[in-house]
Formats: C-alpha cells, sequence, structure tokens
C-alpha cells in the first residue's frame, strides 16, 4: 500500500491452506481506501524520505496517525513460510532487515538484502560448543529437531552469540551456520501494554516481531480480543509489525456471525504476514489495537568491521529463573586475542536486563586475580583488579544493550579482566537476565550479597549465567615481543576428568606463531590438582577439584602461561574389591563363612564401614545391611552407600598365613611434598599374587615428612 494512493480491493470466498495445515475462510467482501496523513503534533512534519527519517526524532513519530515503514522502502518482499512452523524466524528477519536497511549499515536495497530464516531456526535448534571460537561455551551443545516452533527470545540471544544472520541460499553442508553478514549489537523488548513505546520502537527501528493469537483465516482487519470464548487464549503465531493507522474504524472489524468480534476503539497496527502475497492485502492485514499481543522485539545491528570477539559464558537460549534483582551482577574473561605481532583491546559491553527506565553502571577491570578452574572460589572477587572505565546510560525498555567504551583497554593474553554490572529503576525491580546452563562448568558470572561475591550457578542451585558480554577487537602492536611463552597458544587434549575413573594426565601442545614447540626444548610442564568437593551432588557436571598446567620456557624461550582442567565429581568409589558388584541394582554381593556371626566380624577395605555393624549374620542369605564410603575423598563420589546380599557358609574356612609373603612396594623415589604418600605394592605368596582389600589390605604411618614410611 502506497501512500495518497486509493486502492479498493475485493475478497473472493475461497478456501486456503496457510503456515500449519490450518483451513483458512475468507471474510466478506471488504472495501479499503487510504487516509490522508494527519498527527497530533501540529509543530511536527512527517518525513517524506528515508534520510528525512534516520534524523527525525522517534518520539515525535509516536504521536503520528498514522505511519508506515513501507514508504521509506526499508521493507523487504512478503516471504511464505509454507508448511514450516517457523514464523517466529520469519518474523526476525523481517524486523532485522527493516533495521538494518533503516539504520544504512548495507548499501544493499529492500529488494536485494534477502537473509536466511533456516539459519535462524537451525542455529537456535542446534548448537555444537566449537561454534564459540573463544572456547568459552564448550558445555553448551544441544541438537534435535530445528523446524519447530520456539519464541522470539530464543533467536535474539542466538543471533547475540554472531551465528547469524547470513544471507539467505547459504549452506553449508548439513548445518546453517555460516559467516554473518552483520553483528547483532542490541535487541529491545518492548512493553507489549505500552501502546506508545511499541510506535516509538518501530519508527525507530522500521519493524517490530510480535506473537498473537490467529485462527488461520485470510482476513484483512483482524481482532483477537476475546480469543478464549472461542476455547483457545495463547499465542500461536508471530508475524512483523511495519506501522500503524490510528483512523481504522472499528466497525471495520466485525465479520461474520463466528468470527464476529467487535473492536471497542478505532486504530490497528500494521502487520507484515509470512503466508505469502496472496494472503490479506497483498501479504498483509490490520490488527485491532484491541488484540492481545506480546513477545515485542526490534533489533539493532552493527556491522562486522565493528568487532572482531565475542566473550560470553551465556550460551544457552533458555532463559533463567533467577532475578538477581537489586544486586550487583560480573563476569569474569580470560583474554584469548593479543599475539606477538596484534594486541587486543576491549571496546564495548553487553548486558541482558529486564525493566523500564532502567540505569546501568557497568565498570570494566583489568588485572583481575580469579582461579578459573575453581568457580566457587571465595578469592575470585570481580573488583580485585584495576578500575578502567565506569559508563552509565539509561535504557526505556527491556532488552540487551551494548555500552561502548569511551577508550578501548588494552589486555594482554591470559589476562583476566571483569565487567561489573550494577542496574537500577525507580520501581526497583531491574534485573539481569540469565541463562540455564545445567551441564557447564566454566562460567564465571558472579552475584554481589553484602561484601561477598558468589558464582551465580549456586544461588538456589539454579544452575544460572549472567548474561554479560564483551567485545574486542585486535589491531597491531606498538612493542616488540620476542619468544615470550605467555604469548603462545596453550591447548590440552582434554580439559574434564571424571574423578576415580580416569587417569588425569593431559597432553600439553604449544605453539608459538604457528610453530608447535618441543617440550624440554623449548619448554617445561609442571601440575598442581586441587580437590575441593562441595557438600552438594546432585548432578553429574559437579566439579570437585581442579588442576593447573604451567607451561614454562626454557632455551630461547621466556615466560609461562598456564591452562587447566576440571575434575567432575566421580560415579561411585570402587566397590570391586567387594567380590561381586551388580551394576543394574547398584549392590554388593558378598560370602562369609561360618566364622562370622555379626557384620562386624568382616573387616571392609580401608575407608569402608557397616551402616548396621552389629546386626547378627545367620547362616543363608543375609540382607538390610549397606556399606558405606567414609574415605577422606567420599564427597567426590555421587553415590557412597550400596545394599549388601551376603551368603553366610556352614562351614568354616581357615585363614592362611601371609607373614611370609613378598612385599614389593612399586615406586622407590618419594619427595616430600606435604602430602600423604599412599604407594601401590605387590604382594607375592608363594609365586600368587594375593588381591587388596580381598586378600589383604593396607595401612600406612609415617608417610608425610621426611625419612622412613610404614
Amino acid at each position: 500500500m502506497r501512500k495518497n494512493i486509493k486502492s479498493k480491493i475485493t475478497m473472493l470466498v475461497l478456501f486456503i491452506t496457510m503456515a500449519l495445515g490450518i483451513g483458512l475462510s475468507v471474510q466478506t467482501p471488504t472495501t479499503i481506501t487510504a487516509q490522508s496523513v494527519s498527527t497530533t503534533n501540529s509543530t511536527f512534519t512527517k518525513p517524506t524520505t528515508l534520510e528525512q527519517l534516520r534524523v527525525a526524532d522517534p518520539n515525535e513519530l509516536a504521536t503520528l496517525d498514522k505511519f508506515d515503514s513501507r514508504e521509506y522502502g526499508i521493507i523487504t518482499p512478503i516471504r511464505n513460510q509454507a508448511d514450516k512452523p517457523i514464523c517466529w524466524t520469519y518474523a526476525t528477519i523481517a524486523a532485522s532487515e527493516a533495521s538494518i536497511l533503516r539504520e544504512g549499515i548495507s548499501n544493499e536495497t529492500n529488494y536485494t538484502l534477502k537473509l536466511s530464516e533456516n539459519n535462524i531456526a537451525y542455529t537456535t535448534g542446534v548448537r555444537d560448543g566449537k561454534r564459540d571460537p573463544l572456547g568459552n561455551t564448550l558445555d553448551d551443545t544441544w541438537s534435535g529437531n530445528w523446524l519447530q516452533g520456539n519464541p522470539i527470545d530464543y533467536a535474539a540471544q542466538m543471533l547475540l552469540q554472531w551465528h547469524g544472520p547470513i544471507n539467505f541460499g547459504t549452506f553449508y553442508g548439513d548445518d546453517y551456520y555460516g559467516t554473518p553478514r552483520f553483528y547483532l549489537e542490541n535487541f529491545v523488548r518492548v512493553d507489549s501494554d505500552d501502546e506508545n513505546a511499541i510506535k516509538k520502537v518501530i519508527a525507530q527501528y522500521g519493524a517490530v516481531t510480535f506473537d498473537y493469537r490467529t485462527y488461520g483465516d485470510d482476513y484483512i482487519y483482524f481482532n483477537s480480543a476475546n480469543a478464549d470464548r472461542f476455547g483457545v487464549s495463547a499465542s500461536d503465531h508471530a508475524c512483523a509489525i511495519v506501522g500503524w493507522d490510528d483512523t481504522i474504524p472499528k466497525d471495520w472489524f466485525t465479520y461474520g456471525e463466528y468470527y464476529s468480534n467487535p473492536a471497542s476503539r478505532d486504530g490497528a497496527w500494521i502487520v507484515r504476514n509470512s503466508w505469502g502475497e496472496n494472503y490479506g492485502q497483498n501479504g498483509y492485514f490490520y490488527l485491532s489495537y484491541d488484540s492481545p499481543i506480546a513477545n515485542i522485539f526490534a533489533f539493532d545491528y552493527t556491522t562486522t568491521d565493528e568487532y572482531e570477539n565475542n566473550y560470553y559464558y551465556d550460551g544457552r537460549v533458555t532463559q533463567g529463573a533467577v532475578k538477581f534483582t537489586n544486586k550487583s551482577t560480573a563476569a569474569i574473561f580470560e583474554a584469548k586475542k593479543s599475539t606477538t605481532t596484534k594486541q587486543e583491546l576491549i571496546k564495548a559491553v553487553n548486558v541482558g536486563l529486564n525493566g523500564l527506565n532502567v540505569t546501568i553502571t557497568a565498570e570494566i577491570y583489568t588485572g583481575v586475580s580469579v582461579d578459573p578452574y575453581n568457580i566457587h572460589s571465595s578469592n575470585n572477587n570481580p573488583t580485585n583488579g584495576v578500575l578502567r572505565e565506569t559508563i552509565t546510560t539509561t535504557v526505556e525498555q527491556s532488552g540487551s544493550y551494548t555500552l561502548r567504551l569511551k577508550n578501548p583497554i588494552k589486555v594482554e593474553p591470559g589476562e583476566f579482566f571483569s565487567v561489573v554490572i550494577k542496574l537500577s529503576n525507580p520501581t526497583n525491580d531491574a534485573h539481569i537476565y540469565t541463562s540455564y546452563e545445567p551441564n557447564s562448568t566454566n562460567d564465571l558470572t558472579y552475584y554481589r550479597d553484602g561484601d561477598s561475591w558468589y558464582n551465580t550457578k549456586s544461588y538456589n542451585s539454579a544452575d544460572n549465567v549472567a548474561r554479560i558480554k564483551a567485545f574486542t577487537v585486535t589491531e597491531d602492536r606498538q612493542d616488540q615481543v620476542t619468544n615470550d611463552i605467555s604469548y603462545a597458544n596453550i591447548s590440552l587434549d582434554n580439559t574434564k576428568y571424571r574423578y576415580g575413573t580416569e587417569v588425569r594426565n593431559p597432553k600439553v601442545k604449544v605453539e608459538y606463531n604457528g610453530q608447535v614447540l618441543i617440550e624440554n626444548t623449548h619448554y617445561i610442564v609442571s601440575k598442581t590438582e586441587q580437590l575441593d568437593p562441595p557438600q552438594e551432588n546432585s548432578s553429574d557436571n559437579v566439579i570437585v577439584g581442579s588442576g593447573r598446567i604451567t607451561v614454562k620456557g626454557i632455551g630461547d624461550f621466556s615466560g609461562q602461561r598456564s591452562t587447566g582442567y576440571f575434575i567432575l565429581i566421580g560415579y561411585r568409589p570402587d566397590v570391586s574389591s567387594f567380590g561381586e558388584y551388580n551394576e543394574y541394582f547398584n549392590q554388593v554381593i558378598m560370602s562369609a563363612d561360618a566364622s562370622v556371626n555379626y557384620y562386624r566380624d568382616i573387616v571392609l577395605p580401608q575407608g569402608w564401614k557397616w551402616t548396621y555393624p552389629n546386626d547378627p549374620v545367620k547362616i543363608g542369605v543375609n540382607e538390610g545391611n549397606y556399606v558405606d564410603y567414609i574415605g577422606d575423598d567420599a564427597l567426590c563420589y555421587r553415590r557412597n552407600m550400596y545394599p549388601v546380599t551376603l551368603t553366610k557358609s556352614s562351614v568354616e574356612t581357615p585363614k592362611i598365613d601371609i607373614t611370609t609373603a613378598k612385599v614389593n612396594v612399586i615406586g622407590n623415589n618419594f619427595v616430600y611434598n606435604n602430602a600423604n604418600h599412599t604407594p601401590k605394592v605387590n604382594v607375592d605368596l608363594g609365586g600368587s599374587i594375593l588381591r587388596e582389600n580381598i586378600d589383604y589390605i593396607l595401612s600406612y604411618s609415617n608417610n608425610i615428612h621426611a625419612g622412613q614410611a610404614t
């Protein structure tokens, strides 16, 4: 529809099938006549060109009785989602293309700019952690049917990870990941009850997404208010709003007997649908202001040469439940992109938030001291570095916002920097967005309670991660760096080990300016470990300890750099010494001879005890008792108690004297390290190798300090 052109459209009665396979019936014939433009602001002149629109005040544009982004050449042609249930991606792309063209960050036109809806659906529904080039979200992976309905919020969160948008038709093997055409810098989530705010954001960005309740009909004027009287009330379709018209009479929203749903007031949103040009009025329809709408998003992009690197931990698109209202939150990142020839600089930070008229204060610290492999350490304080810059701004709506630094901040490889966020608003309900991260282990996001900082995942054990990001660039270095290991790329073949079942001996690879260095020629490696199990063992992803690998330059190389790995909670302690273990029932099966009268008569391996040691043991099968692991590392296992089936024989088995056995200690060079040394031994009795905890048990003494241990 073009301005000042009168058109008359008569709808024919027909039945067609649209996006979700719904039978669509057409409404009664309707005459549409374009109206003259008016405004409630007599001092404001409506822009007539795109150039004028770009400099116009969105607040004044929102006072217009009519506004239609199609008049400015920023709305791309109607598309048809056909039988794909991904209307939310079509709405997202429609709003994105409008914003890009309105902003003028591309030299394309509304007829040449065409971005991919499949990219949005695929990258939201399928994620490999390796898609994050900085490796901060390796555990945030999922897959499944990506051709399905999803909240538009999921698309917004994915686009902030810069996995899209890509050009329409771009296809890479078996997926729709690719090089993004633009970087999403901000998204705005508009209060659905504030019509003036919706108008303002449409005028500012060209279009917004929304969802509503549709009946699948081919209509031009529609009112979905009171949808529950038809037995339905939830939103089931997403579209884009490209303008509004306050002058459409309310009586135009009355059609037929079944669909009669008269509006209470004049006016409607101009809606772009994704059911092809044959739908409605060339693919558009008018939705009464009475209609409930939700999930109103606008997108703000920048060019891909604005930033290079995106630091974040919130790889999952699902929203977390924790709000952290009136609490400072922070994210700590390890700088990874400075090299011997390139200097990395922090250029901007981004925060996701909920609330109206929110003041954001962002503080950036460098040189932060942190243990990245013990995310719950009380020493991990985001403010213990050097405060480099403080930025403050105020935003009107919920969303995710980028704050650009006045002066980019240099960071060196391996240096930790933090972004500390404080939110406030007049209603004291502003809070940060979080993501639900049940599988990740390295999320360094924190909240402040009093004078202390705590990892956000620990709050009510909700596994929530703050949606805070940092955007960086690199530039040519001004200083000279030569053979400094701190600028090397250090990688391990494994960054997670399961306690009790895996040998923790990661292989180290060191690359310097593309050259793979040689251990003991260019560098040496040292390793330290620390166990610090929490009291809870609610999942297989609980971290019970960590290891630190330090690479130090030798020969022609100087400097050092560290990396590390996580130790995950073990499934169970070693139960093989009890004889037989039933995996299905998690049950220990034991036998005893006639000399055993009570469970306490059976000596258990070191670290184990009977739950009921004084219960009697009868001849035959005995059940109802348990073995309980109470060793020093008991908290490093998810399960420590096991039911026992004990079969007692009526015959007493003679004991074998092992005092003549040969005992050989495995290893003979033990260095004092202020820890217990517990070497393994071989016990040979007459040529037969005895079994520990079955034929004998071990105990140690005097095995800490220098000297002779037993």
